[in-house]
């Protein structure tokens, strides 16, 4: 071997006895042949071939050999074993112990000193023979420069992979080379053999001889490396406190040798071999400084003892690799928890709201006011009852029970059809909830999961009540709030959980705006429904009641309509002549029968019999009520009646002659139930009350019905008569209007407010403000007083029950009976005194007046929070409000009502001076506090109480001071918003938006025209333009930081943009500056990147605010002279820079000033 640097590798593997043997011979020679070429750095690798470089890719771990001064990289591991061979132990023994391992015997020139006359001597110090290490140790890890590393030096050698140890510490810590980095970070232990960390003291004699030999033949030395073997050397002391440093976590183990070395003694002692760190063991070989590194059996001592560390140190290394890979793994998981934890809070955040873009108030009115199942009725449903007739026989001639068809697959509809008030509501909810039907369900469903959803359809309830935006919007809330809602509306709405920003439709607009986006989204739950193969079954009551809200509003039906109903044959099988509504009936129809196509889905649904359902069901099971309940009616009577003292065989007869009369119509029955039993309380005797059963006409409405007949007892005495009159037109008002449903005190306060020996309402204005608290129990016997007095003027048509005690119609047949124009003209005659909405706000301000003072202060009262929910004083202040808002717009001018408006400002002054409310910025009552509100005239604005307003302000004779008084509201308006101003530039200011009631304190969120009102009024445009042009930007764009402007689309309140720039373009026709617009335009719209580009997110605002430049004629001066960018540049074509914004098709070119 040549003494260039080079590679000496060697193949060394598992062998049997004779090719051990010849291996050994083989390793013998080698160790002779090596014993004149070991200058240079030699590694022996007892595994690697020459022929096969991947045949390493298996082993785990490199235990790397250094020998020591005037070493050999084998014979300092080498000793003759019992053949005569030379047994190089590393890969004679430790090959076959570890096989996982793979030794690296590297070999340096360690000759302090040669004999050779006229040779030379490496003068390579420590650590030059470390710096070569490093770099041909990394070279040769190249393949797998990760794999731990194991090292094992013998006295100088020691020293060498120390300084070897200390410079990769310093490579990883300061990034120097990542090669030597990774050797320190892969090095798991160290086992020192006879290493002198503090010198020894034969180096001073070894020195000498070293030069007495370079004198006398003139051959080479080193005299550093001897030098720094000395006990005092600094470099060894400053070597060995840097290796404790970067090792504190390495196994180290030191061997000392036990045995002198001939004459010399201990090479190296004890005190010297060993040290004192926080992972240093220690142990001994019983041989000498020499010996103590050759083995030649694994019998021998010293190999056991070193073979044992070199397994400790291995197992322990892969015992705390292990818990590094479990608490990797952990941390890996808590990690994967982490995300999966936010990531579901971030969906469940959407999906929160996704549901709350869904729901509606009231949407569950309905459902609640349907009455429960009377006890122990409908048994049959379920039950195996042979005497019930065909009711579920289909058109075919086959036959399925309604319990048999919930649980297989077949019909995908079943109609449960009836006469009005034959039960049909009460059926459907009952049988929606009842656990049977529950249970069959989940047989069909085969343990897939199931969805169960229903909506109650109502005409009498809000607009979404009754149409089919209400009924997909209350469908899919109920789809999406079910335990797999959330993977529904992953998939239903995947752009809102993508973060794609898409705005879901804003139900502020027209009802019917929306039914193509709400359709959709309803069609894709039903495909992501059918493609997992789930079941859904759908419960939906009351379809003669569905209407399409914008026709229902103006295509009622005619009087001939109702004539044809009431004083008909058979009133359903007539129900329907009008077109219009036969066309709602007909849409609702063929919506539920498209959805029959699903084979996952079952549709059970309800309805009169109507000939257009008769028609469109006709090939579906069938079920119905008045012919199924006949033994349901049995059990009500007989448990109505059987709480009286009569006879058993008097009860017996009642029972049986009222369920054979009612012709299976529930609410005939309830009637004449309550009829009887009045009777029997007023003293009437038992063939008295045969008597009336037998007059109680068998039909419902009409001028000979049920109806009428209840109300005679009412019509007969004129004060009774005015009474049930005024009732009955409250309950309408309440209904046209859309205020919250009346409660008995309502009612009862209204009624006392018109009394004939008073002033109208004068009863709201004698009414002191009374805190005791004897009010609550005075309101208790009211409630009960005044549920007594309704029941009897209603003729027991109307329903006021504890605990709420609201005021309902029994049935929606009863309004329909009561406000035809015939049966009200028949009925009471005309009252135009009376104006209902006065009354009940002349109710609501004597209710607010008589509310617990305790109550008002835990409200914590607030402006601008509304409650819709009743029970709070919040919630009677801004009923209170809304009726003033009503009757605004029809009775602004009467003078009744602006008293009765007056009343309310003067009662909540007083409420404000006497109860500790809560008073933040917001909720301020005028005359308590300033600046916000110095009148009350700004909260009517603020409530767009124009008339009010009018009424306050409007001076016919003296126009000047109409003038000045407008323009004071209307600067006090300015200025009362100016302090928002700085947070509507904001983006986050649609979260402010979101959260206000429309009467609260975002007024503009209603309706901007009150501006123009005042305007109207006599206000001067000029003298608030700045500021409204500011307000409105900051209402319809947001700024942001970076300069950029974007339209702000607001989901609760309407798109803002649109209706300012409406208003201001009526502003213009006014007297508003076109400069000033343009030059406040130029400052929101100007930014450094071309215009297009900061404008991409107004799209849809750009054509409107086109039309204002167009219509303010001064486009030409506002694009040569007003436009600057922020740069100070000006736009090398102005026309094609606005072209280019306006791209919705608006050619600025053709426009000139």
């Amino acid at each position: 071997m040549s003494s260039s640097k080079s590679f000496q590798v060697r193949s060394w593997g598992k062998k049997s006895a004779a090719s051990e043997e010849s291996s050994l011979q083989s390793s013998s020679t080698l160790v002779s042949s090596g014993s004149d070429h070991c200058v240079g750095p030699f590694i022996w690798d007892h595994l690697i071939d020459q022929d096969n470089k991947d045949s390493s890719s298996s082993l785990a771990v490199d235990i790397v050999f250094v020998h020591g001064l005037r070493g050999h990289f084998l014979k300092t591991w080498s000793t003759p074993g019992k053949h005569g061979a030379n047994v190089f132990w590393p890969g004679d023994l430790l090959r076959e112990d570890m096989p996982e391992a793979r030794v690296i015997s590297w070999g340096y020139d360690a000759m302090a000193a040669t004999a050779e006359p006229g040779s030379a001597v490496s003068q390579n110090s420590i650590f030059g023979h470390a710096g070569s290490l490093l770099n041909d140790l990394a070279d040769k890890r190249k393949g797998d420069p990760k794999r731990p590393i194991m090292w094992v030096g013998h006295s100088l050698g020691g020293l060498v992979i120390k300084e070897a140890i200390i410079r990769a510490a310093n490579s990883s810590t300061y990034g120097r080379d990542p090669r030597l980095g990774d050797i320190y970070s892969s090095t798991i232990g160290v086992i020192f053999m006879g290493t002198p960390h503090r010198g020894s003291p034969k180096a001073t004699l070894g020195e000498s001889a070293a030069r007495l030999t370079a004198r006398l033949l003139a051959a080479g030395s080193n005299m550093q490396v001897l030098g720094n073997l000395r006990p005092d050397s600094h470099a060894l002391e400053k070597q060995l406190h840097d290796f404790v440093t970067v090792s504190s976590n390495i196994p180290v183990v030191c061997f000392y040798e036990e045995l002198k070395t001939g004459r010399a003694g201990l090479i190296v002692p004890r005190a010297s071999a060993v040290y004192d760190g926080k992972m240093v063991s220690f142990d001994s070989i019983p041989a000498d400084h020499r010996e103590m590194a050759r083995f030649a059996t694994r019998s021998d001592i010293g190999y056991n003892r070193v073979l044992g560390h070199i397994q400790s140190i291995w197992a322990s290394y892969q015992d705390a690799r292990r818990r590094e890979e479990g608490e990797r793994a952990r941390k890996v998981k808590e990690e994967q928890q982490r995300k999966m934890k936010e990531l579901k809070k971030a969906e469940e955040a959407v999906h929160s709201d996704i549901l709350r873009w869904l729901s509606f108030s009231l949407m569950r009115q309905r459902e609640d006011h349907i009455e429960d199942a009377h006890r122990a009725t409908l048994d049959w449903v379920f039950g195996d009852n042979p005497s019930l007739p065909d009711q579920v026989t289909e058109r075919d001639g086959g036959v399925l029970p309604f319990s048999s068809w919930l649980s297989k697959d077949g019909a995908p509809a079943f109609w449960v059809s009836g006469k009005a008030g034959s039960g049909k509501s009460t059926f459907m909810k009952a049988i929606r909830y009842h656990p049977e039907t529950l249970r069959r369900l989940h047989d069909w469903a085969e343990k897939r999961p199931l969805f169960v959803c229903h909506f109650f359809l109502y005409e009498l309830g809000p607009d979404l009540g009754k149409c089919r935006e209400g009924m997909l919007r209350n469908i899919l809330y109920q789809l999406l709030k079910s335990d797999h809602g959330l993977e529904l509306s992953k998939t239903v709405f995947a752009s809102q959980f993508l973060g794609d920003n898409d705005q879901l439709p804003r139900f502020s607009a027209g009802i019917g705006e929306h039914w193509g986006a709400l359709r959709g989204y309803f069609n894709d739950a039903l495909h992501a429904i059918a493609q997992r193969n789930w079941r859904l079954c759908l419960f939906v009551d009351g379809l003669d009641e569905y209407r399409t809200v914008e026709k229902w509003k103006k295509d009622k039906y005619t009087e001939a309509d109702l004539e044809m109903v009431y004083e008909g044959g058979d009133g359903d099988a007539v129900w329907g002549s009008n077109a219009s509504i036969m066309d709602d009936h007909r849409q609702v129809l063929t919506f539920f029968k498209d959805l029959c196509v699903y084979p996952n889905i079952k549709l059970c649904l309800s309805s009169r019999e109507l000939m257009i359902f008769e028609d469109g069901f006709a090939k579906f099971p069938r079920l119905r009520m008045q012919d199924c309940n006949q033994s349901d009616i049995r059990r009500f009577v007989s448990d109505q009646i059987s709480q009286t003292e009569i006879t058993e065989d008097g009860k017996i007869a009642l029972t049986v002659k009222i369920t054979s009369k009612s012709c299976g119509v529930f609410l005939w029955v309830r009637l004449v139930v309550n009829s009887t039993l009045d009777g029997y309380a007023s003293g009437d005797s038992l063939a008295r009350l045969h008597e009336k059963i037998d007059q109680a006409p068998s039909r419902l409405c009409g001028p000979r019905g049920l109806f009428m007949k209840m109300l005679e007892p009412a019509i007969k005495d004129r004060q009774v008569r005015l009474e049930s009159s005024r009732i009955f037109q409250m309950m309408n008002t309440s209904l046209m209007y859309k205020q919250a449903r009346l409660n008995a005190e309502y009612i009862w306060y209204g009624l006392e407010s018109y009394q004939e020996h008073e002033a109208h309402c004068d009863l709201a204005f004698k009414t002191p403000i009374d805190f005791s608290n004897t009010n609550e129990l005075v309101k208790s016997q009211l409630l009960k007083e005044a549920r007594r007095m309704f029941k009897g003027r209603s003729g027991n048509l109307l329903e006021c029950e504890p605990p709420d005690y609201i005021v309902i119609f029994m049935h929606y047949s009863v309004h329909q009976f009561i406000y035809r124009k015939a049966t009200w003209d028949h009925l009471f005659p005309p009252d135009p005194e009376f104006v209902p909405i006065l009354a009940m706000l002349s109710s609501a301000i004597i209710q607010i007046k008589k509310y617990d003072k305790a109550v008002i202060a835990r409200d914590d009262f607030h402006l601008d929070e509304y409650n819709p929910k009743g029970g709070t004083f919040t919630s009677y202040f801004f009923q209170a409000v809304e009726i003033a808002r009503t009757a605004d717009g029809y009775h602004g001018d009467n003078p009744l009502y602006v008293k009765l408006v007056d009343e309310l400002d003067k009662t909540m002054t007083e409420i404000y001076r006497q109860v500790p409310i809560s008073r933040s910025n917001h909720c301020y009552w005028p005359h308590t506090s300033k600046p916000y509100y110095d009148n009350f005239l700004l909260n009517a604005a603020r409530w767009e109480m124009k008339g009010y307003i009018k009424s306050k302000i409007y001076n016919p004779q003296n126009e000047v001071s109409t003038k000045l008084s407008s323009q004071k509201l209307l600067e006090d308006l300015i200025y009362m918003r100016s302090h928002f101003l700085t947070v509507m530039r904001k983006p986050d200011l649609i979260v402010r938006l979101e959260n206000c009631h429309p009467y609260g304190d975002c007024w503009w969120g209603t309706d901007l025209s009150i501006f123009l009102f005042l305007i109207k009024l006599g206000a001067d445009p000029k003298l608030a333009w700045d500021q409204f042009l500011s307000l409105g930007y900051a209402i319809a764009f947001a700024k942001l930081p970076n300069g950029l402007v974007v339209h702000r689309p607001n989901p609760v309140l309407g798109d803002l943009g649109s209706t300012w720039i409406w208003i201001l373009l009526e502003i213009l026709e006014v007297g508003g500056d076109p400069f000033q617009l343009a030059k406040i335009t130029c400052e929101y719209w100007t930014h450094p990147e071309p215009l297009p580009t900061a404008m991409v997110s107004v799209v849809e605002i750009l054509p409107l605010m086109g039309r204002i430049l167009v219509k303010t004629r001064s486009l030409g001066t506002f694009l040569a002279e007003k436009i600057t960018l922020l740069d100070g540049k000006k736009p090398q074509d102005p026309a094609a820079y606005f072209r280019a914004a306006f791209k919705e098709g608006l050619d600025l070119c053709s426009v000139t000033d």
